[in-house]
């Protein structure tokens, strides 16, 4: 009755009064962020379409309430208890929620913009289609959550949990995601995550098969055994990383910079590396059949066993690298630089546009050639 009470007199008053109620229940210990330990308990209450705009209701347990429809954009939520609550289409602009609980909870379609959820507890929560545009989730857990088709733009995720998250054609278009060391296994086919900040990130075994990484900065990130089929990453910052494994088949790389990075057995059959830098990158036994490098720089890489076969290496620059036991066959060296190149035990027969012997420098493999 009492919790009846209360929520009655919230729908009639304005943000100031609201506060003083507020004030007023925690002040006199009836209410606490604990479940279960409230005298007034607003757990499981039916509060859908509330207008609590700017209130201060931090430290009460709203957990499995109906708040469904309800303002409160610009609250203080700091602490609050929002576990397994219905939060579906919420007005949750500018609120602080740091260190809430809003685990296993229904967001779907919320307005979280600008929100700040530093630390908050957002497991097992259903965020898809929700506007989290401009939100601090810096040390969130967000770890099996859906933020399937939700807005991303310009979110800070440095440190957060996205751990088996599911991502999948979110919006992250210049969202900073550095430091956030919990990637692993997330979902985040068909996202937009184009000029987003990953660098440093741990992405092992994510799905980013058809995202937009355009411009994107993965330099030092883990990207081992992840699926990049069909992604975009013209223009991508990949120095340094580690693409062990990776699957990058008919992936956009134009103009990437793969400086120094580790792509040992990765697949990168049918993608357009062109233009891109690849100075003393490792590929070693890595699949680039059907592959685009034209005017690509792969000075001093180690192409050990890689497969080059029917692909295009026009006018790239191979001087110094090492293309022992290399598959070379029907690949195009039209104007190839191979300058000091290792071609022991590498396949060069039926290959395209070899002009002369004398393009082939200084290579190591001249019983080959002849």
């Amino acid at each position: 009755m009492a919790r009846t009470r209360t929520i009655a007199v919230l729908r009639q008053l304005d943000a100031p009064r609201i506060n003083q109620v507020f004030s007023f229940l925690r002040e006199a210990k009836l209410v606490t962020a604990q479940q279960g330990e409230s005298v007034i308990s607003f757990s499981g209450a039916n509060m859908r379409g509330l207008d609590l705009k700017e209130c201060c209701a931090y430290e009460i347990d709203f957990s499995f309430a109906d708040l469904s429809e309800a303002n409160f954009s610009g609250a203080d939520l700091n602490l609050v208890n929002l576990r397994g609550a219905n939060m579906s289409g919420i007005d949750l602009n500018g609120a602080n929620l740091s260190q809430a609980d809003l685990s296993g909870a229904n967001l779907v379609g919320a307005n979280l913009c600008q929100a700040n959820l530093s630390g908050t507890d957002l497991s097992g929560t259903d965020l898809s289609g929700a506007d989290l545009n401009g939100a601090n989730l810096k040390l969130a857990d967000l770890s099996f959550s859906n933020l399937s088709r939700a807005g991303l733009i310009e979110a800070n995720f440095s440190f957060a949990n996205l751990n088996q998250a599911d991502l999948s054609e979110a919006r992250f278009s210049r969202a900073d995601l550095s430091r956030g060391h919990h990637l692993i296994e997330a979902n985040l086919s068909e996202a937009d995550l184009s000029g987003a900040n990953l660098s440093g990130v741990s992405l092992s075994g994510a799905d980013l098969s058809g995202a937009d990484l355009s411009g994107a900065d993965l330099s030092g990130a883990n990207l081992s055994d992840v699926s990049l089929s069909g992604a975009d990453l013209s223009g991508a910052n990949l120095s340094e990383a580690d693409l062990c494994r990776v699957d990058l088949s008919r992936a956009d790389l134009s103009r990437a910079n793969l400086r120094e990075s580790d792509l040992i057995e990765a697949n990168l059959s049918g993608a357009d590396l062109s233009k891109g830098d690849l100075c003393r990158v490792d590929l070693s036994g890595a699949d680039l059949s059907k592959a685009n490098l034209s005017e690509t720089n792969l000075h001093e890489a180690n192409l050990s066993r890689v497969n080059f076969s029917e692909a295009d290496l026009s006018f790239a620059d191979l001087s110094g690298a090492d293309l022992s036991e290399a598959n070379l066959s029907e690949a195009s060296l039209s104007e190839v630089s191979l300058s000091e190149v290792n071609l022991t035990d590498a396949k060069v027969s039926q290959a395209v546009n070899i002009s002369s012997e004398d393009q082939l420098g200084k290579a190591k493999a001249q019983s080959l050639v002849e």
